[in-house]
């Protein structure tokens, strides 16, 4: 049986939610197939994974009296061995809202990683017959070991070392988040270490946001992450500005290595990254373009070939290379830059373009109303960095 060969869903019929899992071949015929489970919700974040000729699935489910989580092991011909909800009694952190992120398998043995909530401290480590064995890294706040908030992607590098990525605070109670990755052991609760990383932003509302789906690929020496800076919006489903898709490379002592962002002329969300044969990556994204009005977003992929590290810089904020001053400002402002060649583009909160130049530092806005309007300055090799600039009277 090829594991590859294996489909799974919730299937809804007569209000029920059924569990299904079959096989397939090579043409797509299903050799067999199985309900697993029923259940009178629809579940969301189910995983699945497979090893040693079995599979694990991990789903949630928002219940009118409460939350629940359940973890699923099956044959490789679809019985079911055991069903537990969790977290189990013996978790510290038992009754608390539980979806199940993901589920890793421990490489060489048979126990597994599951992480029940978005941070380190949710942890648990589970052997192959679904029984809690123990949390990692419980202490929510240590003083030298910041936690991950948002803990969307694990995977291992060796037999008990494993690099997680998420977002992560600049700075306590700072609302701009920054992507983080963190290398962490499952012997030890010791101290791990953590690299912030990603644009920082211009102001609150700014920060970044890992892969929604998959964040980390990982090579023998080295390892990317990906992510896509955001601001967020409570007053469209599309927030109207510019952003980009971010890709970096690590060592495993998570030393940077090289960086690089795509996008800055649409709206950008990325979803999955994945290694490539090559030694680069594959990131799967999306465009939003809200200029157009028309609510179509375009799916793409890119390839990243294997960068040269030794004469590629690593450039910790790709975007810092022009800025605005003095902002709030009246009739003029001034574009701070190394830059010789440039281009700059102002657009009002509409989408227009109101004001574009070349190569001049010194922008004359005496023509243009009192209002915020959106800067993007775009340099000669075609990189962008963009803000918001405001004219008073």
């Amino acid at each position: 049986m090829k594991k590859e060969n294996i489909g799974w869903q919730w299937t809804d019929f007569e209000g029920d939610r059924y569990l299904w899992i079959f096989e397939f071949d090579d043409d797509f015929t299903i050799q067999w197939e199985q309900i697993i489970d029923t259940l009178d919700q629809s579940p969301t974040l189910t995983q699945f994974r497979a090893w040693d000729q079995h599979y694990f699935i991990g789903t949630y489910i928002e219940h009118f009296s409460g939350y629940y989580a359940f973890l699923y092991k099956v044959t490789e011909y679809g019985e079911l061995l055991k069903k537990v909800s969790v977290p189990s009694s013996e978790e510290p952190t038992a009754g608390l809202d539980s979806p199940i992120y993901y589920i890793r398998q421990i490489p060489g043995t048979s126990h597994f990683l599951m992480n029940r909530f978005i941070t380190d401290a949710q942890t648990a480590l589970m052997d192959d017959d679904l029984n809690y064995l123990k949390t990692l890294q419980w202490t929510i706040y240590p003083n030298t070991n910041p936690h991950i908030r948002r803990a969307l992607d694990l995977e291992f590098f060796n037999n008990t070392e494993f690099i997680r990525s998420g977002r992560i605070e600049k700075v306590q109670y700072d609302y701009r988040q920054l992507l983080a990755v963190k290398k962490m052991d499952t012997a030890s609760n010791d101290d791990a270490k953590i690299r912030k990383f990603g644009y920082e932003g211009f102001e609150e509302e700014w920060g970044c946001y890992p892969g929604a789906l998959k964040t980390l690929a990982m090579h023998p020496d080295y390892f990317f992450a990906g992510g896509f800076a955001f601001r967020s919006s409570s007053t469209t489903n599309y927030p109207e500005y510019d952003n980009f898709i971010m890709a970096y490379a690590f060592n495993y002592d998570l030393d940077s290595l090289w960086a690089t962002n795509i996008g800055n002329d649409a709206y950008y969300l990325l979803y999955y990254v994945s290694p490539a044969p090559d030694g680069g990556c594959v990131l799967a994204a999306s465009r939003y373009d809200w200029r157009k009005g028309d609510e179509k977003r375009s799916v793409f992929i890119v390839k990243i070939p294997k960068p040269n590290f030794t004469s590629i810089p690593y450039v910790e904020n790709p975007q810092a290379f022009a800025s605005v001053f003095p902002n709030p400002g009246s009739n003029r402002f001034l574009i701070q830059t190394d830059l010789t060649h440039f281009t700059l583009q102002l657009y009002n909160l509409q989408g227009q373009l109101v004001l574009t130049q070349q190569d001049r530092k010194e922008v004359n806005t005496e023509k243009l109303p009192p209002s915020c309007y959106i800067y993007r300055i775009i340099a000669e090799n075609g990189a962008t960095t963009s803000g918001k600039v405001v004219i008073s009277d």
